[in-house]
Protein backbone atom coordinates (compact mmCIF):
# COMPACT_ATOMS: atom_id res chain seq x y z
CA UNK A 1 0.00 0.00 0.00
CA UNK A 2 1.31 3.54 -0.95
CA UNK A 3 1.98 6.40 1.47
CA UNK A 4 -0.65 8.58 -0.01
CA UNK A 5 -3.50 5.69 0.71
CA UNK A 6 -2.09 4.97 4.03
CA UNK A 7 -2.67 8.12 4.76
CA UNK A 8 -6.36 8.89 3.33
CA UNK A 9 -7.54 5.52 5.41
CA UNK A 10 -5.90 6.96 8.07
CA UNK A 11 -7.63 10.54 8.22
CA UNK A 12 -11.17 8.85 6.67
CA UNK A 13 -11.19 6.74 9.66
CA UNK A 14 -9.78 9.48 11.97
CA UNK A 15 -12.80 11.77 11.17
CA UNK A 16 -15.06 9.31 10.98
CA UNK A 17 -14.19 8.41 14.83
CA UNK A 18 -14.66 12.04 15.35
CA UNK A 19 -18.12 12.35 13.69
CA UNK A 20 -19.17 9.22 16.21
CA UNK A 21 -17.42 10.51 19.16
CA UNK A 22 -19.34 13.57 18.85
CA UNK A 23 -22.72 12.35 18.48
CA UNK A 24 -22.33 10.20 21.55
CA UNK A 25 -21.12 12.69 23.59
CA UNK A 26 -24.28 14.75 22.09
CA UNK A 27 -26.74 12.05 23.06
CA UNK A 28 -24.99 11.21 26.73
CA UNK A 29 -25.02 15.01 27.36
CA UNK A 30 -28.67 15.45 26.28
CA UNK A 31 -29.00 12.00 28.61
CA UNK A 32 -27.52 14.00 31.48
CA UNK A 33 -28.74 17.26 31.33
CA UNK A 34 -32.56 15.71 30.80
CA UNK A 35 -31.64 13.33 34.14
CA UNK A 36 -28.78 11.07 35.48
CA UNK A 37 -26.58 9.58 33.38
CA UNK A 38 -26.19 6.05 33.96
CA UNK A 39 -24.73 3.78 31.50
CA UNK A 40 -24.62 0.37 30.67
CA UNK A 41 -21.63 -1.90 30.81
CA UNK A 42 -21.82 -2.27 26.88
CA UNK A 43 -22.72 1.35 26.24
CA UNK A 44 -19.44 2.47 28.58
CA UNK A 45 -17.19 0.08 26.24
CA UNK A 46 -18.50 1.34 22.90
CA UNK A 47 -18.13 4.92 23.93
CA UNK A 48 -14.74 4.02 25.16
CA UNK A 49 -13.92 1.99 22.43
CA UNK A 50 -14.52 4.42 19.63
CA UNK A 51 -12.42 7.43 21.92
CA UNK A 52 -9.94 4.74 22.02
CA UNK A 53 -9.96 4.42 18.00
CA UNK A 54 -10.26 7.82 17.91
CA UNK A 55 -7.00 8.91 19.23
CA UNK A 56 -4.74 5.68 17.59
CA UNK A 57 -5.62 6.80 14.27
CA UNK A 58 -5.34 10.77 15.43
CA UNK A 59 -1.36 8.83 16.77
CA UNK A 60 -0.94 7.55 13.66
CA UNK A 61 -1.32 10.27 11.42
CA UNK A 62 1.07 11.88 13.97
CA UNK A 63 3.50 9.33 13.11
CA UNK A 64 3.09 9.01 9.40
CA UNK A 65 3.13 12.50 8.87
CA UNK A 66 6.11 12.99 11.41
CA UNK A 67 4.40 16.10 13.05
CA UNK A 68 6.14 16.89 16.47
CA UNK A 69 3.90 18.73 18.84
CA UNK A 70 6.17 20.30 20.47
CA UNK A 71 7.34 22.35 17.37
CA UNK A 72 3.72 22.42 16.15
CA UNK A 73 1.38 24.99 17.51
CA UNK A 74 -1.73 23.75 16.13
CA UNK A 75 -1.51 20.17 16.96
CA UNK A 76 -0.27 21.26 20.86
CA UNK A 77 -3.04 23.71 20.86
CA UNK A 78 -5.69 20.67 19.78
CA UNK A 79 -3.86 18.62 22.52
CA UNK A 80 -4.39 20.64 25.22
CA UNK A 81 -8.16 21.71 24.24
CA UNK A 82 -8.57 17.93 23.95
CA UNK A 83 -7.30 17.59 27.55
CA UNK A 84 -9.91 20.47 28.32
CA UNK A 85 -12.85 18.90 26.47
CA UNK A 86 -12.06 15.71 28.46
CA UNK A 87 -11.96 16.78 31.84
CA UNK A 88 -14.79 19.41 30.98
CA UNK A 89 -17.27 16.88 29.80
CA UNK A 90 -16.39 14.61 33.06
CA UNK A 91 -16.41 16.97 35.65
CA UNK A 92 -19.37 19.35 34.52
CA UNK A 93 -21.81 17.06 31.98
CA UNK A 94 -21.10 13.59 34.30
CA UNK A 95 -20.79 14.94 37.37
CA UNK A 96 -21.95 17.92 37.80
CA UNK A 97 -24.46 18.10 40.88
CA UNK A 98 -26.91 20.72 39.16
CA UNK A 99 -28.84 20.30 36.30
CA UNK A 100 -27.91 23.53 35.33
CA UNK A 101 -23.65 22.69 35.70
CA UNK A 102 -24.49 20.12 33.58
CA UNK A 103 -26.47 22.45 31.09
CA UNK A 104 -23.50 24.80 31.09
CA UNK A 105 -20.64 21.77 30.92
CA UNK A 106 -22.10 20.63 27.98
CA UNK A 107 -22.03 23.76 25.63
CA UNK A 108 -18.94 24.50 27.03
CA UNK A 109 -17.46 21.28 26.13
CA UNK A 110 -19.13 21.65 22.49
CA UNK A 111 -17.66 24.75 21.81
CA UNK A 112 -14.61 23.28 22.96
CA UNK A 113 -15.13 20.43 20.75
CA UNK A 114 -15.98 22.63 17.82
CA UNK A 115 -12.68 24.57 18.08
CA UNK A 116 -10.58 20.98 18.23
CA UNK A 117 -12.42 20.45 14.93
CA UNK A 118 -11.61 24.34 13.76
CA UNK A 119 -7.89 23.83 14.89
CA UNK A 120 -7.59 20.51 12.71
CA UNK A 121 -8.75 22.05 9.65
CA UNK A 122 -7.50 25.61 9.45
CA UNK A 123 -4.10 24.26 10.75
CA UNK A 124 -4.08 27.34 13.26
CA UNK A 125 -4.54 27.77 16.67
CA UNK A 126 -5.88 30.95 16.61
CA UNK A 127 -9.99 31.61 16.95
CA UNK A 128 -11.01 32.98 13.66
Amino acid sequence: MEYASIYKTLKHAHVSFVVLSYVLFVFRGWVAVSGTYRPGKLISIFVHGVDTLLLLFGLSLVVLLQINPLVTPWLLIKLIALVGYVLIAAIWVRRGMTKKVRLVGWIVAQLVFLYIVSVAITKTPLLI
